[in-house]
């Protein structure tokens, strides 16, 4: 099996009472209040972490519900982890299809759940649109035991990274599929084109878009152009040949 895990960020160590700060705001986190405050769009709310929480275990399609509605207009949240709770896909559904309109959201982990073929066909079709998403956490979902996503939503996947999805540049999970390739390859261009952005983009200046499909027309251009140049030097030789053969021919003439 194949384990993917393409990063483009390094993340600084937090200090031992950042680490409590951080553990003690995960553990008090509701699901309820967490949902409400999305909704309100409260700048206080950067984060929502709900790990192994009982509450959304209890009514997690319900949950789910909330925190999607409260996704969709959101300007504050950049991460979203619900690990261990019990979220079926029909949430993830409810998720991803609230993060077609997000605009914020850059991390969304969603490891340790009941998710499978349809919760990732549903998220691969959001990142088509996505382009804020750049870490996506799928790892040990019971409905993708042994990896088995399915062909038809990585292939979905490998569509929206292929179709212009350059954001995304950290996958997290175990997969043994024959698309597995695919897909690392398109991460780790999303990986270089990242790195050049940032290395190359001046000081007060947007970056510019670089659009993988015209990276891909560019390719096929130079490639046409090589075999037409190569097609030019086949025709110029062939020239050549006649005219010479034209030549000894007239030579032999002249001396019969």
């Amino acid at each position: 099996s194949l384990s993917l895990s393409l990063s483009l960020c390094l993340v600084a160590p937090l200090s031992f009472t950042a680490h409590l700060l951080l553990f003690s705001t995960r553990m008090s986190m509701r699901p309820k209040d967490c949902a409400a405050k999305l909704a309100d769009n409260s700048p206080s709310l950067t984060r929502v972490v709900l790990v192994d929480n009982a509450l959304f275990q209890m009514k997690s399609l319900e949950y789910a519900e909330l925190i999607a509605d409260g996704l969709k207009n959101n300007s504050h949240c950049v991460e979203l982890t619900i690990d261990k709770c019990g979220l079926l896909d029909q949430g993830a559904v409810m998720i991803a299809e609230a993060l077609h309109h997000n605009k914020t959201l850059e991390k969304l982990n969603l490891p340790n759940n009941k998710l499978g073929p349809v919760a990732l066909g549903a998220i691969a079709e959001m990142l088509k649109v996505n382009r804020s998403i750049s870490e996506l956490n799928l790892s040990g979902n019971s409905g993708s035991a042994g990896g088995k996503w399915g062909d038809a939503p990585l292939t979905a996947l490998a569509d929206a990274l292929e179709g212009g999805n350059t954001t995304l540049v950290k996958i997290v999970w175990r997969l043994d599929n024959r698309i597995s390739w695919k897909i690392t390859k398109l991460m780790s261009r999303n990986v270089e084109l990242g790195r050049r952005q940032a290395a190359g983009t001046p000081e007060g200046k947007s970056s510019p878009v670089i659009s993988p499909k015209r990276t891909e027309e560019k390719k096929e251009e130079k490639e046409l152009s090589a075999l037409e140049k190569k097609k030019q030097e086949i025709a110029k030789r062939k020239q050549e040949e006649d005219a010479e053969k034209k030549r000894e021919e007239e030579k032999k003439r002249e001396e019969e």
